[in-house]
């Protein structure tokens, strides 16, 4: 069986399978790491279905990048909201790996973490 594509954390302090996070900004690059025996690596961006793209997914044994810098050099553009990408490897033999996932939130900086007072003199 193929092995699921490991994601750094942001701050490079170890990878993951499922990264959860929460951002204001629009434009991400995400990387990591895979075994040797893989031969791509799969996107899918929130639900368009797996494809094969080294336009999204840049693989460098043992490591990738999303999405290529070549083509997207800014990082990739992703929407305001929840924004799901999920990536899965495929090894030398055919086998698919599980699917390893990146949530990130996209807010607006107003709405990270400001509280609002409740409102006074409503009658």
């Amino acid at each position: 069986m193929a092995t699921l594509p490991k994601i750094n954390y942001p701050d490079n302090t170890g990878t993951t399978t499922n990264l959860v996070l929460t951002s204001n900004i629009f434009n991400h690059i995400f990387n990591g790491e895979v075994d040797s025996n893989i031969i791509d690596i799969q996107i899918n961006i929130n639900g368009s279905g797996f494809i094969s793209d080294p336009n999204l997914v840049e693989l460098s044994f043992p490591n990738f990048i999303v999405p290529n810098l070549n083509v997207y050099p800014n990082g990739l553009e992703l929407e305001r909201g929840k924004n799901i990408i999920e990536l899965r490897s495929i090894d030398i033999s055919g086998a698919i790996s599980p699917i390893s996932t990146i949530t990130i939130d996209i807010v607006p900086t107003p709405e990270l973490g400001i509280i609002y007072a409740p409102p006074t003199g409503i009658r």
